[in-house]
């Protein structure tokens, strides 16, 4: 067993950093409240700033995106163009910053040129406060990655704590969780 083989203190320590770690990243990459974050990462001030999130969908050309965006955000074909590849690479991309009347203009201008031929485009106004967590979250995983890099024990610690069962019971562990929630979740988040 590669975590006999660790300090028990690290592997107390392991235990608890994976667990707290990938369950905050697990809660914020599957959130789907656009304008609230759980309780207890509420932002003590919570400010006016807001995304419009255009996240890629495998029903709209380029053309149609890059068009669409032109209108929407006001912007040049080539600045349209690099929003549409990394919607298409990342899953999502922020087309527009500001106030929220600001960004669900923007929002209502894609779902309107984007919903005469199929389902619309796939667009959120979102808060700031949820985007920051979200790529908190991806950076958390990343550095998790990292980090059992080091040693077979580290991997199987996070293993463990990916899959250990919750307090709901069967399909209740982190990894069922992101699994169960797959389809919702952009690209860059899988």
């Amino acid at each position: 067993d590669p975590v006999s083989l660790l300090p028990v203190d690290m592997v107390s320590r392991g235990f608890s950093i994976f667990s707290i770690l990938l369950r905050y990243a697990v809660d914020m990459l599957t959130w789907d409240q656009e304008d609230q974050l759980p309780v207890g990462l509420e932002p003590p001030d919570r400010g006016d700033t807001y995304y419009c999130m255009l996240f890629n969908d495998e029903v709209h050309t380029y053309e149609q995106v890059i068009y669409t965006l032109q209108k929407a955000v006001n912007c040049s074909q080539k600045e349209a163009v690099s929003f549409a590849t990394t919607v298409d690479r990342d899953g999502r991309k922020s087309v527009r910053f500001g106030d929220f009347q600001f960004c669900d203009q923007a929002k209502s201008v894609i779902v309107r040129n984007t919903s005469r031929q199929s389902k619309p485009l796939r667009v959120q106004v979102m808060h700031s406060s949820v985007v920051a967590h979200q790529c908190f979250a991806l950076k958390a995983l990343s550095w998790l990655g990292q980090v059992i890099q080091y040693s077979d024990g580290l991997r199987r610690i996070l293993c463990q704590v990916g899959l250990q069962k919750g307090a709901e019971g069967d399909y209740s562990s982190l990894v069922d969780k992101l699994m169960l929630n797959d389809s919702k979740m952009w690209k860059g988040n899988r």
